[in-house]
């Protein structure tokens, strides 16, 4: 094994010279620093086409393929686009032969293509083209997530809304061409407004806008520049129609191994007052504002520069319950404050105190191929305000990264001929037809515990999985055509539950159950298809059944007894709106049978087209607790 591919902490001897600098002393022979290990050429390394599909919702709820490796932009903040270089594009025909995979193995709707910069990828037009020539047919929306503003052609926005309009960020950064230029961002106010009128004019009705504040440089002078723009941004497009403008602030945090490693972050107080500035200057009708909070980008500085004294504050803040800090309701900056404090270190000795280029710092015996006398060369340009142009296109920037043997970049211009060549049109039948079925199935064991929506989009998945040719709605964002007879409340199972789809061809039931069966989680059973035109469209009785089993707590019959007396038994329910409504229990239930003092059958019925659960009507009638409900098994049959 090649040890120098891997980091082996324990490897290294660490002293702290006079100045604090960390002095790392390898132990072993040969184990002088720790190699990058980089991928040579994505199109030589397998794509996993048959990715796990929860049944839940994940954060990120869609197929994601990566097209592109690497980005040499030359962002001077951005610490990805220095250590994941050279850019190494995969073969246009390799991804398409995997999205149709991917999609035809998941059942997934929405597709994400994936890089630093996805909109540098050189044939990105023509595979968008190639894609939806099988994607559009069964509504497969496609997103790209990584857009820079000059690269989001109308080309592109028109393949992109063929589906619907995946929304989409534009990251200018800073406001002012000048501070651009300093942090090398390649892109001018021009690109910024012909893509926003590009997309106001092809149909978006909101885009979103990132800045960052604190960047090395800034003046107050760049701060109204991006007001500036944000406010001629919404006067500049004449349409009435109603345009939004969503932009976000981030504060800037000095990262490892970028031209900007070595700059000081802007302190607490000054980034909340100028977020504060900010917001109140963009408190307009069209424009809504939103930031990180500043507190975590304190605490993230710190981990940016950090060096192994943090290792005992990891320990500490784990120790004092801080966890989950990336969400806002768990993260505590106090907590924080306490840990660093009762660690004995200085937070601020990390991030806001400008290093010496000569000084050591803790992450020198990290190669990640680019050298750092470049690093240093792209600070010295940065406050010259010069710009490094892409090297992408072969123009080397010396960074230090490639050998032009083993490790260079890689792309595909001379497939870029291929581009807009291939026009689909969506297929349209050319009578329009609809062929609607009735399916029963069952929904047992830990199959109860899905929610409504995440049955819906199961049985979509799953259907597409099985190629049944489910039809879709038309309009700005097209649905299957699913509906079910009963939303059954997560907890709850069920021995015959009725869904009725709709396709757009013709199907025999039988295919249909056999096909659906071989693609839905084994606690779902299909018990039955049928032509919904061949029977009874009031199928299916109003009065449900159920059978009830208690873990915890009793049946008492006298409760039982109680309730038969009543003349009527008043309950309570909020609609969608949070109104209260009163109804009678007593015409809800329609016969409650006790088999022990664990278990009943109950028969409810809607009252005024409102549907009562078992839930409500056993805890008042025998007056059980929030913990014997939760615990019960309830069986729908």
């Amino acid at each position: 094994m090649d040890f120098n591919r891997l980091y082996i902490p324990s490897f290294f001897q660490v002293d702290y010279n006079m100045d604090g600098e960390p002095i790392l002393t390898p132990k072993k022979s040969g184990y002088l620093a720790v190699e990058r290990a980089v991928v040579k050429d994505l199109n030589d390394t397998p794509f996993p086409d048959s990715p796990i599909i929860p049944y839940g919702k994940p954060v990120h709820d869609r197929l994601r393929v990566e097209i592109a490796r690497g980005c040499t932009r030359g962002c001077r903040f951005c610490q990805a686009g220095m250590i994941y270089r050279p850019v190494r594009e995969r073969d246009p025909d390799k991804i398409i032969s995997s999205v149709k995979t991917a999609l035809g193995k998941t059942g997934y709707e929405d597709l994400s293509l994936l890089s630093l910069s996805t909109g540098d990828y050189t044939c990105i037009s023509s595979v968008m083209e190639k894609i939806m020539a099988f994607g559009e047919n069964d509504n497969v929306s496609i997103s790209l997530p990584s857009l820079r503003a000059g690269t989001l052609t109308p080309e592109l926005m028109e393949l992109i809304k063929r589906v619907r309009k995946t929304g989409f960020t534009i990251a200018p950064e800073a406001g002012s061409q000048r501070l651009r230029n300093v942090i090398n961002k390649m892109i001018t106010e021009a690109d910024i407004f012909r893509t926003v009128d590009n997309a106001f004019l092809m149909g978006w009705r909101m885009i979103k806008l990132y800045f960052m504040i604190g960047l090395p440089t800034e003046t107050q002078d760049d701060l109204w520049a991006i007001v500036d723009m944000v406010k001629r941004l919404k006067a500049h497009n004449k349409d009435k129609k109603f345009k939004k403008i969503n932009v976000s602030f981030g504060t800037f945090v000095p990262k490892p191994h970028t031209p900007f490693q070595w700059e000081s972050q802007i302190d607490l107080e000054t980034a909340i007052g100028k977020m504060n500035w900010l917001k109140d200057q963009l408190n307009m009708k069209g424009i809504q504002v939103k930031w990180q909070d500043p507190r975590v980008s304190i605490i993230e500085g710190v981990w940016s520069r950090g060096d192994r004294k943090l290792g005992q504050v990891l320990i500490n803040a784990w120790k004092a319950g801080c966890r989950f800090d990336g969400w806002s309701d768990y993260f505590n900056y106090d907590r924080w404050i306490n840990v660093f404090k009762e660690s004995g270190v200085i937070p601020t000795a990390y991030s806001f105190t400008p290093m010496n280029e000569k000084r050591i710092l803790p992450w020198d015996h990290i190669n990640i191929g680019v050298e750092k006398k470049y690093l240093i060369k792209e600070r010295k340009r940065a406050f010259k305000e010069q710009r490094t142009t892409d090297c992408r296109n072969g123009d080397c920037s010396g960074c230090g990264v490639c050998d032009f043997k083993t490790i260079k970049p890689i792309s595909f211009q001379q497939k870029e001929s291929d581009c807009g060549k291939e026009k689909v049109e969506k297929n349209i039948h050319p009578i329009e037809q609809s062929f609607k079925y009735l399916i029963k199935f069952k929904k047992n064991g830990f199959a109860r515990f899905l929610a409504h929506l995440e049955m819906i989009k199961i049985f979509n998945r799953s259907f597409r999985r099985a190629k049944i040719p489910v039809k879709y709605s038309a309009g700005f964002h097209p649905m299957p055509k699913i509906s079910f007879r009963d939303t059954l409340p997560m907890g709850m199972q069920s021995e015959n539950e009725e869904m009725l789809i709709t396709l757009d061809l013709f199907l025999e039931p039988e295919t249909i159950a056999r096909r659906l069966s071989s693609e839905l989680l084994e606690n779902i059973e299909i018990i039955g298809c049928y032509e919904f035109s061949k029977i009874n469209s009031t199928v299916g009785d109003d009065n449900k059944t159920y059978w009830v089993e208690l873990k915890d707590g009793f049946f008492k019959e006298k409760d039982l007894e109680w309730f038969n007396f009543q003349q009527s038994v008043n309950i309570e329910r909020k609609n969608k709106k949070g109104k209260i409504l009163n109804f009678d229990l007593k015409k809800a239930v329609e016969k409650v049978e006790l088999h022990s003092n664990k278990k009943l059958k109950i028969i409810l019925k809607p009252i005024e087209k409102h549907i009562i659960r078992p839930t409500q009507a056993i805890k008042i009638i025998f007056n059980l607790n929030k913990e014997d409900i939760l615990t019960a098994l309830i069986t729908k049959i």
